[in-house]
């Protein structure tokens, strides 16, 4: 076996009224309304090695890869007010 390391980084530019927020199990989340959204990971899968291809969620090929998964941590901050 041997170990890789995916980091995945995204900006959003939302609603003023989606805050980040810190959720009682002890980490940031993004609230929006009255739903607390975590960040987790989901495979996108293609057979196809040509370009402009659709990629296609993989329940299956997630469920695999997330077996293997060790740790994982996901940050959430607020940056700055778009004007």
């Amino acid at each position: 076996m041997k170990k890789i390391k995916v980091v995945v980084s995204g900006e959003l530019e939302v609603p003023d009224d989606w805050n980040v927020v810190e959720h009682a199990d002890g980490f940031s989340v993004l609230k929006i309304k009255d739903v607390y959204c975590d960040f987790n990971l989901m495979c996108m899968t293609t057979r196809s090695n040509d370009s402009g291809i659709t990629w296609e969620e993989d329940d299956d090929i997630t469920e695999m890869v997330m077996e293997h998964l060790e740790t994982m941590s996901c940050e959430v901050e607020e940056v700055s007010n778009v004007i």
